[in-house]
């Protein structure tokens, strides 16, 4: 197993009510026809500001040559989405001494 450190965070200068849940994932986004397969994920409620550093196991037996590997981030309050990311965020085009920084953007209330 290895490991990859991610720290997610958004601009947006507020905090969380407690009970929010963050849920940060590895996924293979290399089909675009299908839903992205999971390789790694963790869930935790918060507990304080932002940045949320996690780390992420995962088996690199799994990971194709082609494969096109992303994390994804997410924060929910009361069940009710809040933030997440927009943007592809490669899951191991940084250097191993530091964190993955990836950023979530507020979700329009509906």
């Amino acid at each position: 197993m290895k490991a990859i450190t991610v720290s997610i965070w958004y601009r947006e200068r507020i905090m969380l009510p407690p009970g929010s849940v963050v849920e940060v994932r590895i996924e293979d986004a290399s089909h675009a026809d299908t839903s992205a397969a999971v390789l790694s994920s963790s869930t935790f409620v918060v507990a304080s500001g932002p940045p949320y550093d996690v780390v992420l196991d995962y088996d690199p037996a799994m990971l194709e040559p082609q494969g096109r590997y992303g994390v994804r981030a997410r924060i929910s309050v009361d069940g009710v989405l809040r933030f997440t990311t927009t943007e592809y965020v490669p899951a191991f085009d940084h250097r191993d001494d530091e964190p993955l920084m990836v950023m979530m953007s507020a979700v329009a209330p509906t």
